[in-house]
């Protein structure tokens, strides 16, 4: 579909769900301004319910999954059920009419940046983000990414913004039309080679 097609669906489903976010952007080919659109990717932060099971027991609820079900029953949009996902973190709907998928990725304030870079870049982007940089990635030596959270040594990194995300990573902040894997490529280059003059020692570079 072409972009102002996906931009209207994604703008219906931002106000059907922004009631129940603390946070959520439209994500995606769409936020990289790509004119021809293959699904809708929106990420957000739920509003949280405390619900008390018990006297020694609460457990917090994301209100935004209620509302996903209501628009399920309204007949809104369905389920996935060629690739059924309905996750804690990723909820895979269609959208209707139409039929155009909608991904649904749940962040919470500590990875918002994390996962809004991820869910913006495209496929090679997203790999060479996350690849070590050993392998010719972007991921500096001790440092991983796993359950949605970077790590350092064994210490969990908060990501509340792309901005501290790609720091963390030693690159500056690339905008959205711009994270391509080609154009990763290019900054992992630079950053590489600003590095040599720091393993060649102070010497080398008043030389």
């Amino acid at each position: 579909m072409n972009i102002k097609e996906a931009r209207c669906v994604a703008g219906m489903v931002v106000h059907a769900l922004a009631d129940y976010c603390d946070q959520i952007v439209i994500g995606g080919s769409i936020r990289r301004g790509k004119p021809e659109v293959k699904d809708v990717e929106i990420v957000y932060v739920s509003k949280m319910e405390v619900v008390q099971e018990d006297m020694f027991w609460n457990e917090d609820i994301p209100l935004v999954d209620g509302q996903i079900i209501d628009l399920v029953k309204s007949g809104f949009w369905d389920w996935d059920r060629i690739v059924p996902r309905n996750g804690d973190k990723y909820k895979r709907m269609i959208f209707n009419p139409g039929g155009i998928m909608v991904e649904l990725f749940r962040a919470v304030p500590e990875n918002w940046g994390l996962i809004l870079a991820l869910r913006t870049g495209d496929a090679g982007f997203n790999k060479l983000l996350v690849t070590p940089e050993t392998q010719g990635g972007a991921m500096p030596r001790g440092m991983r990414m796993d359950g949605g959270f970077l790590w350092k040594l064994g210490e969990r990194l908060e990501s509340a913004t792309e901005t501290e995300f790609f720091d963390q990573l030693g690159l500056t902040w690339i905008k959205p039309e711009h994270r391509d894997v080609d154009t990763l490529r290019m900054m992992l280059r630079a950053r590489n080679f600003r590095a040599v003059p720091t393993l060649m020692g102070e010497e080398w570079l008043e030389g």
